[in-house]
């Protein structure tokens, strides 16, 4: 991306920002792996055979770029980003490692995306230029089921503790609540009002419990319209700046 410096190792792509937002989206590579086989779901502990999945989310790379591109022209800064390239067929960054990797081989580039978003999840903690330590961690991702246009992750507030104890109203507040934005953008959510528990099939997978922020689960309808996509893209890029400026001493 124009005037973004990024770098690329064992299958991950990474920018480092300037403000305390980090995009991730370990499901929209699409490319091979060297020396990875394809996974069929035989070498992976029975307990995790229910979750697993090798499509891959179709335009979710395109839509964290655009919201890259979007939030820096609105916040004058840099977010973070975390991007797997690898195809979804050979590892699955978004699941524990012993469900999402099949062979050894596969180890190196899961623990490398996951190393990444530490990393910068610390950096930003470091800087702490929110002056309360937050981090804005948005995960992107894509999903089959159209019942909702968008389905925002957090295991019921347990991956965004700190944020709840900084701000009990980050979902519902009138004027800044991240859930209630997405509602006046005339997006159908889920949760889709307050209390309401989290969409029970995108409840918030591995990356969020792991490194703490939103899954941000988008309907295929919206993915596949370039238009919706485009308006989508605009739309959460103004939505995620004015929240996490809004949260920001």
């Amino acid at each position: 991306m124009a005037g973004l410096e990024f770098k690329v190792k064992s299958m991950v792509k990474t920018y480092r920002g300037t403000i305390p937002v980090l995009l991730t989206c370990g499901h929209g590579g699409t490319e091979k792996i060297p020396g990875v086989p394809s996974r069929n779901g035989t070498k992976i502990p029975d307990i995790c055979k229910a979750q697993f999945e090798i499509d891959t989310d179709l335009r979710t790379s395109d839509i964290t770029n655009g919201l890259a591109q979007h939030i820096s022209k609105l916040t004058h800064g840099k977010p973070y980003r975390v991007e797997f390239l690898g195809d979804r067929l050979y590892v699955d960054v978004n699941r524990e490692k012993k469900c999402g990797c099949e062979v050894p081989q596969a180890e190196m580039h899961f623990e490398a995306y996951h190393s990444a978003i530490s990393q910068f999840a610390r950096e930003i903690r470091a800087k702490n230029t929110c002056g309360n330590g937050l981090v804005f961690l948005f995960d992107i991702h894509g999903k089959g089921d159209n019942t909702t246009d968008i389905s925002v992750g957090t295991r019921n507030e347990r991956t965004i503790e700190p944020m709840v104890r900084f701000n009990p109203g980050w979902g519902w507040d009138h004027k800044y609540g991240l859930l209630e934005l997405l509602k006046k953008r005339g997006y159908s959510i889920a949760p889709g009002a307050p209390c309401e528990d989290d969409d029970i099939k995108f409840p918030g997978g591995y990356t969020v419990k792991t490194h703490g922020g939103w899954q941000i689960e988008i309907s295929f309808s919206i993915r596949k319209s370039k238009a919706k996509r485009e308006r989508l893209v605009k739309n959460l890029a103004e939505i995620f700046s004015i929240f996490y400026k809004h949260n920001c001493l």
